[in-house]
């Protein structure tokens, strides 16, 4: 989905239907993911991220789903706010350390 202005894409968000894996220890169950948003910055604070999200969000119920997902990174402290005041909390957490192979 994109937001245009004056006949320019000036943002927009790419989603996906995921499906959980029917494992034990999964509940099986549908979702939206937003894989990508982005919006120019000079269209940043004026609402067009917000309406994008929106926009998402109804994508996702008219395909009768009822959750939104997305990951954000920890650095990213502009976006975690944008989507905190969208109403959106963080679930998990994914960490990673970096370990010498022995080949260096």
């Amino acid at each position: 989905m994109v937001a245009e202005h004056a006949d320019a894409i000036i943002g927009f968000v790419k989603l996906r239907i995921m499906h959980a894996l029917d494992r034990p220890i999964f509940v099986p169950r549908s979702y939206a993911e937003v894989d990508s948003l982005a919006v120019r910055a000079q269209y940043r604070r004026a609402g067009v991220g917000r309406a994008l999200m929106e926009r998402a969000e109804r994508w996702a119920a008219d395909h009768g789903l009822n959750e939104v997902e997305l990951n954000v990174w920890e650095f990213n402290q502009g976006a975690i706010a944008f989507y905190e005041e969208l109403g959106y909390v963080t679930e998990r957490r994914q960490m990673r350390r970096v370990i010498s192979n022995g080949n260096s």
